[in-house]
């Protein structure tokens, strides 16, 4: 088997369910087969069973103890998680077993990105675009770390070499959109448009029966100043809301129990945000708060 963990997210649900058969009548077959194990972990995390697919990764680690994919796909489900420390001891001993793991050090490097230690994420991208020179995602994620670190030059030019190796890629492209627009370069815009249209309306499509499936390239709050039209920009905003949904299915937290509200009782809203403070979005949102029906 390859080093990359299968990716099935794309697949139906009957075919992740047939997939999971297959693996679980192959372990019935043979008990101790760690790659059957890690198969199955990677679709029972598509499947959004987080707990068996941690049990899964574990015990074909357990089985298998220089098995560097099963501890790559172990980190990769704990960085979902949050836990991007243990995550980064997983990778680290993925790399351990296998020096030429160029996507365990990609991942590694988006942990330590989430981490905000960005010199480090270059260098664990850096260290996978050595190993594989033709790493499209290691250079697209190379390039969002120079765009998170304000070096949107560098970031331009990262996005375009992972555009030349991988033509058919959304996500750098949508990025590089976003880039060169922040360096107010618009040799390319009205094109650039056209086409990003059509790589939104394309993953749209693809994800209406499975809005988890395929997350568009755009981002929501990038959408409402890009010319998409409402019921566009509305549809990509639902799609990240049920992918955030999805998402919670990876937090170890207790569901929550909500109580009935009473005719005459008052909602209680509050509002979460990493960017309350001296921010755009507080100066925003200033006005939204004194529009609330205070006797509702």
């Amino acid at each position: 088997p390859t080093r990359r963990s299968s990716d099935l997210r794309e697949s139906s649900p009957s075919q992740l369910d047939e997939a999971i058969y297959c693996y679980r009548t192959a372990l019935r077959l043979k008990p101790d087969h760690p790659h059957a194990y890690n198969n199955l972990g990677n679709a029972m995390k598509d499947k959004g069973r987080v707990k068996e697919a941690i049990h899964c990764y574990v015990t074909a680690a357990r089985l298998m103890p220089r098995f560097a994919a099963a501890h790559s796909n172990l980190g990769s489900i704990l960085k979902e998680q949050g836990k991007l420390q243990q995550a980064i001891a997983h990778y680290h001993e993925a790399v351990a077993i296998d020096p030429l793991f160029a996507d365990a050090y990609s991942n590694m490097g988006n942990a330590y990105k989430d981490l905000g230690r960005l010199d480090d994420a270059i260098k664990c991208y850096t260290t996978a675009i050595k190993l594989e020179p033709k790493f499209a995602d290691a250079f697209s994620n190379l390039a969002s770390a120079y765009k998170d670190g304000g070096h949107l030059h560098d970031a331009i030019t990262c996005y375009r070499t992972a555009l030349d190796l991988k033509p058919e890629f959304p996500d750098a492209f949508a990025n590089l959109v976003h880039s060169l627009l922040f360096i107010c370069d618009w040799k390319e815009q009205d094109a650039n448009f056209v086409k990003l249209n059509q790589i939104v309306n394309a993953q749209l499509a693809r994800s209406k029966s499975n809005p988890v499936a395929v997350l568009p390239s755009v981002q929501p709050f990038h959408a409402l100043v890009y010319p998409m039209g409402l019921e566009i920009t509305h549809a990509i905003a639902e799609r990240y809301a049920a992918r955030a949904k999805a998402n919670v299915t990876f937090l170890e937290v207790p569901p929550f129990r909500f109580r009935p509200k009473r005719p005459d009782e008052r909602l209680h809203i509050g509002y979460v945000s990493s960017d309350l403070g001296n921010h755009p979005l507080s100066h925003l949102m200033q006005s939204v708060f004194g529009l609330h029906d205070r006797s509702r």
